[in-house]
């Protein structure tokens, strides 16, 4: 009788042994976890920052362009170009003036362009905050699976010390 009541705290010690490493790899497991999805809820702070960075000069921009398209239609409507090179007084003139254009269209075509820049970067960005949410989420959702099962593991060793006591 002695020998089987030693067998049977033996078998139970061996199961709370288990359950004692399973409990331990799984906490080791649930830092893991942890810690990666704060670093990915880091890195999706930081994206958000640069997406408010980008939008602040997106805006600017689109102030800017509508401040011009404001000026043109106040002075009359569209700026002919043709009427601004003929209306020069001499040669000089007309190249300065053809110039003054040149650089004029050449800083809108570079705002436009630097705001479909901006444009796709936000795009990408929010496209990666997404994958980065979804990640974290799915790592949240596999630690809470962890912790799960680490109550019921806790719950059998509960039972199991009760039974090594008897």
């Amino acid at each position: 009788m002695k020998s089987q009541v030693a067998s049977q705290q033996k078998q139970v010690q061996a199961e709370l042994d288990k359950v004692n490493a399973k409990v331990l790899k799984l906490t080791g497991q649930i830092g893991n976890r942890q810690a990666e999805v704060n670093k990915t809820k880091d890195k999706v702070a930081a994206l958000q920052d640069q997406i408010q960075v980008i939008q602040k000069r997106m805006d600017q921009r689109k102030d800017l362009l509508k401040d011009r398209l404001k000026s043109i239609y106040e002075n009359g409507g569209s700026v002919d170009f043709l009427d601004v090179l003929v209306g020069s007084k001499d040669f000089g003139d007309f190249l300065d003036r053809m110039l003054a254009l040149h650089e004029i269209t050449q800083q809108d075509q570079s705002i436009i362009n630097a705001q479909k820049r901006d444009q796709d970067a936000v795009k990408t960005k929010k496209q990666n905050v997404e994958q980065k949410l979804a990640y974290a989420q799915k790592k949240m959702s596999d630690l809470q699976a962890m912790l799960a099962e680490v109550q019921s593991l806790q719950s059998k060793k509960k039972v199991c010390g009760k039974g090594a006591q008897q």
